[in-house]
């Protein structure tokens, strides 16, 4: 990770604020999450914003969207969605931005959104609707005109990439190197390795025929946060005061955000999807094509995870948090042993 002094952070603001003496940055630890981004509090006496590092170099049309999204939220008056700041022109002849590349990475201000994540072991069933129900707000600004996407219904690109990742696992070349790695790792958490990895290929048959009748469907799709979680969610009072962190938006099924979120919220408890999914419908009912895609961006969507992590952390050798990672594998492998204690993809018992 790129260590930034705080003198370079003040010529980093300087492209958006005006230097005042009141100006106080704040580093904000593992708020970043597992991105790799780097996130710092700034406030002033009469305003407090984010700046975020990003760990990679998006391009401009990556930005392009993500804060183009924000853009619309914002106009559409989505009072919990962050406010991107544009750059001054300082008397050239640019447009203001709303990024910065400096010491070889990118940069963004945006303002704070007030609020705090609720921890899973506290988040309770009214919450549980709270949290689901602005999703289907969130999402029904998202398809607003001018930013709805042209190509209104289509096959799912997330139901796509769960499908080819899902077919390269099946084939036992692929199976036999990763198992060798894993053997051959010196990583302490070697052991959660292999047993994620038996679980992931014990229920690999069930999860990929789900996926594959899934990718059948013709579905609506729209722009979505793409990889949103319960921590995403910030409360005040009781209340959703903000929502952070849409660094994956992309067009897709608003169904693969609502399975990531119960992902993150109810685990394998039926009646915690079944109050989540009812929370969402009374705000923006779903077609029958989408339900009866739910358990495979679900499902998929773990067992790609599960495969995912092991690949970042068996084969690329990535070096990350050692708690959030324990934590990750666990919550991995818990749910792929829930998938085969109960045989089929789908949390929710059957119609």
């Amino acid at each position: 990770m790129i260590q930034v002094p705080e003198f370079s952070l003040e010529e980093i603001l300087d492209h958006w604020l005006a230097r005042t003496p009141d100006r106080v940055i704040k580093p904000l630890e593992n708020h970043g999450g597992l991105s790799g981004s780097r996130l710092w509090k700034v406030e002033t006496s009469n305003q407090a914003y984010c700046l975020r590092q990003w760990p990679n170099h998006p391009t401009a049309e990556r930005f392009a969207e993500i804060h183009g999204l924000l853009d619309h939220l914002q106009d559409q008056r989505c009072e919990i969605t962050p406010t991107v700041l544009r750059t001054f022109k300082r008397g050239s002849s640019l447009e203001p931005t709303t990024y910065i590349y400096a010491n070889d990475v990118a940069w963004e201000l945006q303002t704070w959104t007030p609020g705090e994540a609720v921890a899973l072991h506290r988040f309770n069933t009214e919450e549980n609707r709270t949290v689901l129900s602005t999703l289907a707000q969130v999402h029904g600004i998202a398809a607003r005109p001018p930013h709805a996407p042209s190509a209104k219904q289509r096959r799912s690109e997330g139901l796509r990439v769960r499908l080819e990742t899902l077919e390269s696992l099946k084939r036992p070349a692929f199976q036999e190197t990763l198992r060798e790695l894993i053997a051959a790792s010196d990583s302490p958490q070697t052991q959660r390795f292999k047993h994620m990895y038996g679980e992931l290929l014990k229920t690999l048959p069930l999860v990929y025929e789900e996926v594959l009748r899934a990718t059948d469907h013709e579905l609506p799709l729209q722009w979505i946060l793409g990889d949103v979680h319960r921590e995403h969610f910030l409360f005040t009072n009781g209340q959703v005061t903000g929502l952070v962190d849409f660094g994956a938006v992309c067009v897709d099924s608003r169904v693969r955000d609502i399975a990531r979120l119960l992902d993150s919220i109810a685990l394998d408890d039926p009646e915690r999807w079944e109050v989540g999914v009812q929370a969402y419908q009374q705000v923006s009912p779903l077609t029958p094509d989408e339900l009866a895609v739910l358990a495979a961006f679900d499902s998929g969507g773990v067992a790609v995870a599960a495969y995912r992590w092991l690949h970042w952390l068996v084969v690329e050798g990535r070096q990350l948090a050692p708690e959030a990672v324990a934590a990750r594998l666990e919550h991995l492998a818990g749910r792929l042993e829930a998938l085969n204690r109960r045989g089929r993809a789908s949390v929710l018992p059957p119609s």
